[in-house]
């Protein structure tokens, strides 16, 4: 298989150009009850005959690294009494008491120039050990976690409440987090309770920020239960959902209501729902569209959003069909809006959002990956924006000194430039916030920080969360 999610089986060979032959030369051979494959080969420059070898997709009995000195005639598995240390990012323990062994092995490489370094990479990092050569003696090699400022997560949801912790995530793969600083790894680890492969959307509640809702899917464990919870303590706990809505296929988008009393769910494969009383019942949310048929990897097409002010307010848009919704009642009816917004092909339903304006009731923005659109009448007409020519997504952050109404970030093309913007003036006119030199991949999610003007919030392309300040501030 391509991998590398399932590859069930592989060996490694040795080539002999003299004979022009090929001899297997594994370690260990997968069988019925041990699927897996090698992901990875590499040799030691210094030390003819010395090289290693990684596991892929080797699910039931943990991942491996082989070692040989003597050309792969025979081989010593390191991680089964290798020490592994989290290098300061305690999510690595995934709420367990001890590491796992490195997964999904791609690559290994051995210094050219130093014998005992070498590094992995897996989907959720680097791995590095500097005395490789320690199993020579049947000792045990350390390897550390080394992924600071080399981020691979994929950042699907951002909030940057009032008050508490700076910034909430929501990822790919590792559930998210509770970000306490910006200058460390979160030390209570990435979300659990329940613990979650991906967190697909975040909601805070506008008025009782402390109120903080996610959404998701199962965890990797296989273990089923309700895919949402609920945090009063502003991301520090939380308390999983007493129930999902009918039909429930998990992750989707999420809003909380601006008092945190109502939460309004669109998830996969069901109708969007509402609840009043923290997830115990579901109600239709009536008016909004059925569920459409978007492949697994598409981000969801129904974007929503909660009234920052008025807690009866929630919007959405469909940016499948370019459609926007309005509800005056608490998500318990929707009624179309607005007709005729940009629609997004499936590999592009990422450039879509719908943002409420903190401190404006009725002040709603849309992003369609073409138009930048606001509504002052709470969605009931949408203008588009000349000042910017595409948008991907909009944030917004503390105003600017001496201004009131906040400032406003955007990813998009402005003047035919693509990259990172900020708008002091109400989105009549863009600056540049980066250069060509640091376009991290490009973005579909930016947000600003309520607390401290300038200070935004970017999630690159698989690139983690960056933040960025004015030079001179």
């Amino acid at each position: 298989g391509a991998g590398p999610y399932n590859v069930p089986k592989g060996a490694l060979y040795r080539y002999d150009p003299k004979s022009e032959s090929w001899t297997d030369v594994s370690p260990l051979k997968p069988n019925e009850a041990d699927h897996f494959g090698y992901g990875a080969v590499a040799v030691d420059r210094e030390r003819p005959g010395t090289l290693i070898v990684s596991t892929i997709d080797r699910w039931t009995k943990g991942g491996e690294i082989f070692r040989s000195t003597d050309g792969a005639k025979t081989w010593k598995p390191l991680m089964a009494n290798a020490q592994l240390d989290s290098g300061g990012a305690p999510y690595v323990y995934a709420h367990q008491a001890k590491i796992s062994a490195p997964q999904w092995v791609d690559d290994v490489e051995i210094d050219p120039f130093d014998s005992n370094h070498a590094a992995l990479i897996t989907g959720a990092g680097s791995w590095a050990t500097e005395d490789l050569a320690a199993a020579d003696g049947d000792h045990p090699t350390h390897w550390t976690f080394r992924n600071q400022n080399l981020e691979e997560t994929v950042v699907l949801g951002m909030v940057s409440p009032p008050t508490g912790a700076p910034l909430l995530t929501a990822m790919g793969d590792l559930c998210g987090f509770r970000h306490d600083t910006l200058e460390a790894s979160p030390s209570r680890g990435s979300f659990d309770h329940p613990l979650c492969a991906n967190s697909t959307a975040i909601d805070y509640a506008e008025k009782k920020p402390d109120y903080v809702v996610r959404v998701g899917s199962y965890p990797w464990d296989g273990s089923k239960g309700p895919r949402g919870a609920l945090s009063h303590d502003g991301g520090a706990s939380w308390t999983e959902l007493a129930s999902e809505p009918p039909g429930c296929g998990g992750s989707g988008t999420v809003a909380l209501s601006a008092d945190g009393a109502v939460i309004v769910w669109a998830s996969r494969d069901a109708r969007p729902a509402y609840s009043n009383n923290s997830g115990a019942t579901w109600g239709d949310a009536a008016g909004l569209p059925d569920p459409a048929k978007i492949p697994d990897w598409a981000p969801h097409n129904l974007r929503l959003a909660s009234d920052r002010m008025n807690p009866k307010k929630f919007y959405a848009f469909d940016a499948g069909n370019g459609t926007a919704y309005a509800s005056n009642d608490g998500g318990a009816h929707f009624r179309v809006s607005a007709r005729g917004l940009p629609s997004l092909p499936n590999y592009d339903l990422g450039s879509a959002s719908i943002q409420a304006v903190p401190g404006y009731e009725g002040d709603i923005w849309v992003t369609s990956g073409k138009e930048l659109y606001r509504s002052t009448d709470s969605g009931g007409s949408y203008a588009a924006l000349s000042s910017a020519e595409e948008a991907y997504s909009v944030g917004f952050g503390h105003a600017p000194p001496g201004k009131k109404y906040p400032a406003i970030y955007l990813t998009g093309k402005v003047q035919g430039v693509t990259g990172f913007f900020r708008s002091d003036d109400e989105g009549h006119s863009f600056s540049r916030i980066n250069d060509d030199a640091h376009q991290y991949g490009g973005s579909h999610l930016v947000i600003g920080d309520p607390r401290v003007y300038g200070r935004v919030y970017v999630a690159g392309s698989g690139r983690g969360v960056l933040c960025g300040e004015p030079i001179n501030q």
